[in-house]
């Protein structure tokens, strides 16, 4: 657990770091979007692409350990990284006033994004090159902004509920933490290029809690079970 501890605090210092950057253009494609990321064709034909499915949000799971840096859920065959426990649950306590702080954000330009689309009736006047894209497609993408800005508040809670779930079931609280992130936020890894052209960051508050995980937010060794 000490390990676990100065872990983080060493790596907290890298924070305001990596959030410095996201050049203007970056930074405008954020407010622009809103976080809004939807899943196109292309997205699910990549290896980091998890559909979600009910399983994904149980509460009780069994795990089976393929090898040292993987288990696998057995209710959706999904790997995940085989993390100490004592450290996931470390994760989740920061997460939970993390989420309290940055979900809110990320919930609200999801929402703001939606809500000028369904006010302005873009989905039916917005041009789109998805063949796909006819009247019925338009009523249904605009059925599903609807649908998440009312339950926004809900999605708020969840991520909270699954935070503090996780310090009695780490796997299990994990999972259901990184479900929500994938269903709030669109495609499994919407990858963003910094300054850097061999990195990459993306929106998740968690990226390692997501199914076949390749990175921690504060840019840990994979590897390691008690990587921030």
């Amino acid at each position: 657990m000490a390990r676990s501890v100065s872990m983080f605090l060493h790596n907290c210092a890298y924070v305001g770091k990596s959030l410095a950057i996201y050049d203007a253009k970056q930074c405008g494609n954020i407010l622009f979007n809103g976080f809004q990321t939807n899943i196109s064709e292309e997205d699910k034909k990549s290896e980091d692409y998890v559909p979600i499915t009910t399983q994904h949000f149980r509460p009780f799971n069994r795990w089976q350990k393929i090898n040292y840096n993987q288990i696998r859920d057995l209710s959706t065959q999904d790997l995940y990284l085989n993390q100490d426990t004592k450290n996931l649950r470390i994760k989740c306590s920061i997460l939970f006033f993390a989420t309290c702080i940055f979900q809110p954000i990320g919930l609200s330009l999801n929402c703001i994004n939606r809500i000028s689309k369904i006010t302005t009736l873009s989905h039916f006047w917005h041009r789109s090159k998805k063949p796909s894209y006819n009247l019925k497609g338009r009523i249904h993408e605009m059925k599903n902004d609807v649908l998440r800005v009312v339950t926004a508040p809900v999605i708020l809670g969840a991520f909270l509920t699954a935070s503090l779930y996780g310090l009695f079931r780490p796997y299990d609280g994990r999972k259901i933490y990184a479900t929500l992130e994938r269903a709030s936020y669109g495609q499994s890894y919407k990858k963003f290029p910094s300054n850097k052209p061999d990195k990459f960051m993306n929106f998740f508050l968690a990226p390692c809690f997501q199914p076949m995980a390749k990175h921690h937010r504060f840019g840990g060794d994979i590897q390691d079970k008690y990587a921030w």
